[in-house]
Parts: structure tokens; C-alpha cells; sequence
């Protein structure tokens, strides 16, 4: 067995390419924010894939800003030209839609609308020579339907998911999602795995402690919280992932402004190299996905089955093979395996 199988915790670091000035757009805040200062951006960003992409050794994902204060700004040059060098480290490109408008919030999106916005950028990254391969909702927004369009569009890791955290106003409930990741239904993203009709699309949501979705307080959000809490929660992560006999593939969540700021810069990497010397692995959406499959398709081939339960497992090795059939654009087989399966 390699070291990477090994890991209890698949982590990826979602590095967010946003502005400082953005975090205020909030639902108690009425959705207000001001557009970003773009040079300043790009600088943090070239920043961030120089000095932090050799120290993630090319694993990790950069989720680009696209909304309503701020819909192409991110998607041109020279945020390609960085995206380009993160990509040829390594990293794979997320695309992080802000739908949210004053007052408002998200309840004007629809399934043709967001279809169509998800495809425009698409096209725009892969004009400039990038191929975005996952998506993020920002505030955690996901309406069951999106799950479709990122199958469709190759878009098949998504880093939406906040275990527990519900919050309408922004299409965002999770409560019930598995919080150690895995490939989503079609009909609702909280279903447990092996329910529903499955996806080619691999939830990796943000590292939870299990206790709640306080983000200053549950989660694996470098700048709500200090290094002793972030530690907390990873140690809680790991601990959850061994009582369950089963590695946990989630999300540690940095915004690229904070590049510019000692305090969350220097936490990241102890946070980082915390993990890597504590039972994790730091990934690439790619590697993440591919060492899911690479797990499921172990945990098949080691199973015994004892008589008795030879015709449930039949049952359900008939759908293993049908998702075994469908194969993701990296050429990866992509496998979904039942929590209740073994």
C-alpha cells in the first residue's frame, strides 16, 4: 500500500482569488460589498502561485471569483497567466460564482441562468489556455440541480459543501451531507453516498470538527479563527475519519488577500505542515479524486461476502458497474460505493 493510501485525510487547500474588501457581503450585511482593486489582485495572485505553489508542491485549487460586483475581471489576463503557471505546478482551477446581488441574495438564480453563466466562464478560461476541471458555490450555495451541469461540463469536484451550515437566502443547505466527502446524487447533494442516482461529481466539503457550522469556531477557514483552533479541528477531523474506518476527503479554505497578512499566512503553513506529518495528505482536486477511486475500488476487491449476503451484494455490485461504466474526462473510472455496503 503507498504512503498516499494510507492518509486518513485527503486535504485539498481551496485558495480563494477574491478581494479583502469583498468578506462583507454577507446576508446580515445585505449583500453589499465594493468592486475589487484588479492590479492589487493580480499581485496577490502572482504572489500566491509563486510563493505558496512550490510549498503545496503543486496540490491545491485555485477557486476564481465570478459574481454579481465582479463578473469578468478574474477571468482575463493577467489572472490567466497565473492560472497557466498554477496549473503547470500542479493545481487545478475552480470556478467560484458570487450570485448574490444587494438586498437580494441568490433567489433570482435559476437552472438556465446559472447554465449559462458556468458555461461563459468556462469558455473563458479554456480561450485563455485554462482548463477549469471543479467548481465552488460561494457562501456555500448549491441547488440540488447544480449537480447536473457540473456533470455536464466536466466540472466533477466540488468544494460548496459546509457540513451542517444552512442558510436560505444564499441556496445553501447541507445539513446531512457526509462530512468526509464523496460523489453526489443527482437528486439532492445531502443524500448519503449510494443513494439517488449517482454523479461523476466528488464532494470535498470544508473540513468540519463535527461539533456545528460555526465557521470561527467548526471549520478549516484560515481567517476566521487561530492556529490552536485550526489544529483543533484538524485533530477532530482525523478522529472522526478513524472512528468511521474510512479516509475523510475535505477542504481547507484561504483567501489569496491574506497573502499580504503574516498572521493567516504563517497559521496556513503550520496548518499545512501540521497535517502532513499527522496522518494527511495535501491534494490536488485531480489526485483527490483519483485516490477516492483508487480506495473504492480497494475496498470492492477486499471485500468477503459471506452466503447470506450474496444477493444484497450482487445488488449493489450491479450499480458499482454501472458507475464503473461512466468515465470522467480525466480518464479516471469513476466509483461510488455505499456507506452501507460493507
Amino acid at each position: 500500500m503507498s504512503e498516499q493510501d494510507q492518509a486518513l485525510v485527503y486535504l485539498v487547500p481551496s485558495l480563494d482569488v477574491c478581494w479583502a474588501n469583498f468578506a462583507p457581503m454577507r446576508p446580515h450585511r445585505n449583500f453589499i460589498a465594493d468592486p475589487p482593486p484588479v492590479a492589487q489582485c493580480a499581485d496577490e495572485l502572482g504572489r500566491v502561485v509563486a510563493e505558496l505553489g512550490p510549498f503545496l508542491e503543486g496540490q491545491y485549487v485555485l477557486a476564481v471569483h465570478t459574481g454579481t460586483y465582479n463578473r469578468d475581471a478574474f477571468y482575463q489576463e493577467p489572472f490567466l497567466e497565473h492560472y497557466r503557471s498554477a496549473v503547470a505546478q500542479g493545481a487545478g482551477i475552480a470556478i467560484h460564482p458570487h450570485e448574490e446581488i444587494r438586498a437580494k441574495g441568490t433567489g433570482h438564480i435559476t437552472e438556465p441562468y446559472m447554465r449559462q453563466m458556468i458555461r461563459a466562464r468556462k469558455d473563458q478560461l479554456l480561450a485563455g489556455g485554462v482548463t477549469p476541471t471543479a467548481y465552488k458555490g460561494g457562501h456555500f450555495a448549491y441547488p440540488a440541480w447544480l449537480t447536473r451541469i457540473l456533470d455536464e461540463e466536466g466540472l466533477h469536484v466540488d468544494f460548496s459543501a459546509a457540513p451542517g451550515y444552512s442558510e436560505p437566502r444564499c441556496d445553501a443547505n447541507w445539513i446531512g451531507v457526509a462530512p468526509g466527502g464523496g460523489y453526489l446524487s443527482f437528486e439532492d447533494p445531502t443524500w448519503p453516498e449510494g443513494r439517488g442516482t449517482p454523479s461523476r461529481v466528488l464532494e470535498m466539503p470544508l473540513g468540519n470538527d463535527g461539533g456545528g457550522a460555526v465557521e470561527e469556531v467548526n471549520t478549516l477557514y484560515n481567517e476566521k479563527t487561530d492556529l490552536a483552533n485550526l489544529l483543533r479541528v484538524w485533530d477532530a477531523i482525523v478522529a472522526q475519519a478513524r472512528a468511521a474506518r474510512r479516509p475523510f476527503f475535505v477542504h481547507y479554505l484561504f483567501h489569496n488577500t491574506s497573502i499580504a497578512e503574516e498572521r493567516w499566512l504563517d497559521q496556513f503553513r503550520r496548518l499545512i505542515d501540521h497535517a502532513r506529518g499527522d496522518a494527511g495528505m495535501i491534494v490536488s482536486p485531480l489526485a483527490a479524486k483519483q485516490a477516492y477511486d483508487r480506495l473504492a475500488l480497494a475496498e470492492v476487491n477486499d471485500l468477503e461476502i459471506a452466503p447470506s449476503q450474496e444477493r444484497d451484494f450482487i445488488v449493489r455490485t450491479k450499480a458499482i458497474h454501472e458507475l464503473m461504466r461512466v468515465l470522467s474526462d480525466d480518464g479516471q473510472v469513476t466509483v461510488s460505493l455505499s456507506q452501507n455496503m460493507v
